[in-house]
């Protein structure tokens, strides 16, 4: 199973051949219903010195969400709800582990949490998030054709 969307995936956060992007490469686990993905975001991304946008930080936890429907069942969601809650600032050029855990299914929702924290203190939470997405009716609609979310990055 691939570990991100297609190669042809835009995404800031995810996507392999963006050119300012973070290609972010999120994995299943460690546990049932839970991703992970391990970076280090440089200064680009800063927000005040040496410390992360605080876009970008919900940018990490969205996707980390997003990725643990996908990994379920291949399905293609979107956001509908986001709610971040900043603990602490999250330092550039610093080793980062975000974490997602799906919490439920029902229908065409998912509900889901993440966590970005230090490699170092991975059990310290830096941001945290919950979050609701709903399931794409035509993802088609959304996508380049040919974009398939199970490729592989080459």
């Amino acid at each position: 199973m691939a570990d991100t969307p297609a190669r042809d995936n835009p995404c800031l956060i995810c996507g392999p051949r963006t050119a300012v992007g973070l290609h972010v490469r999120f994995r299943p686990g460690p546990g049932p219903d839970e991703v992970q993905a391990d970076t280090t975001v440089d200064a680009r991304f800063s927000g005040f010195q040496g410390v992360v946008h605080g876009g970008i930080v919900a940018g990490l936890l969205d996707d980390a969400m997003w990725y643990t429907a996908f990994f379920r069942d291949r399905r293609i969601t979107m956001t509908a709800a986001l709610e971040v809650r900043y603990r602490a600032p999250v330092p550039v050029g610093r080793p980062l582990v975000v974490r997602g855990r799906l919490e439920q299914l029902r229908g065409r929702l998912a509900v889901a949490s993440a966590q970005v924290a230090l490699a170092s203190a991975p059990e310290e939470p830096l941001a945290t998030a919950q979050g609701r997405f709903l399931t794409v009716k035509d993802p088609g609609a959304l996508v380049a054709p040919g974009w398939d979310p199970g490729a592989d990055r080459a």
